[in-house]
């Protein structure tokens, strides 16, 4: 929301299905929050995972333990699994898959 969105967000274990644009989309601008995504499952979900305004220093992104399957990224892009920029923060990335495999994703996927 770009009003002021969310002071933290949590997210577990949440199920999504058949999602045609971002599954998460926050805030635009900066986000000023923890932002936490964990134990999660994406399936079917064709055109990004998350999208989001700058993440402000003293906060963290969590991504961790997440089932991605039948899943592409915006515009069907692997760079655009996630348009988020995290460098002013911390971004904890551990513990997803993709389509079976272990998926660490970052800078190449979107998530800066």
């Amino acid at each position: 929301t770009a009003g002021g969105g969310y002071k933290n967000l949590t997210v577990e274990e949440g199920t999504f299905e058949d999602m045609v644009s971002w599954v998460i989309m926050p805030q635009y601008g900066s986000y000023a929050g923890d932002l936490t995504i964990t134990g999660c499952t994406f399936d079917n979900t064709n055109g990004g995972l998350i999208k989001s305004g700058a993440l402000t220093a003293d906060h963290t992104f969590t991504f961790t333990n997440n089932v991605i399957t039948n899943s592409t990224g915006h515009d069907g892009k692997d760079s655009k699994w996630f348009e988020f920029n995290t460098s002013a923060g911390t971004a904890v990335v551990s513990g997803n898959t993709k389509d079976g495999a272990a998926w660490t994703p970052g800078t190449a996927e979107g998530l800066k």
